[in-house]
């Protein structure tokens, strides 16, 4: 299991953590993430919400 910081390059398995950044937040694409095959998806404050059902 490894963690990512990008959807592009996520891979099935891996824990996705959203960073807040200068070009983009990471919470925008947690649900992306999870459909790409995260195992989750971590991030901070109310940014992050339960995805929905797979």
């Amino acid at each position: 299991m490894n963690f990512s910081i990008d959807t592009r390059t996520l891979q099935p398995g891996d824990i996705f953590v959203a960073v807040s950044g200068a070009q983009a937040d990471g919470h925008d694409f947690a649900v992306q993430a999870l459909k790409n095959g995260a195992a989750g998806a971590m991030g901070s404050g109310s940014g992050m919400s339960s995805p929905p059902a797979r």
